[in-house]
């Protein structure tokens, strides 16, 4: 891992989630339940849309490649989180 930090990705992350609550879709990361920095049920969210926008496989494509680039641009902030800052 280039940031130094593969302790996180060993020890703390359970992995990144497409998930459905009805109506909207999220791509976020979750912490393995044990990571004691983080309240259990926490969640870092890389992306959302409503369900009614995405009507095709492109757009649905495109919500994970916008979570892709975000986890990217974002990974300070995600290893400050799974820090407990």
């Amino acid at each position: 891992m280039e940031h130094g930090r593969t302790d996180l990705s060993r020890n703390a992350l359970e992995r990144v989630a497409y998930t459905d609550d009805g109506t909207t879709l999220y791509v976020h990361v979750l912490p393995k339940p044990a990571w004691s920095l983080l309240r259990a049920g926490r969640a870092y969210v890389l992306a959302f849309a409503d369900k009614q926008q995405l009507r095709t496989i492109a757009e649905h494509r495109q919500l994970l490649q916008d979570a892709l680039l975000l986890m990217y641009d974002e990974i300070g902030d995600i290893i400050r989180w799974f820090d407990g800052r």
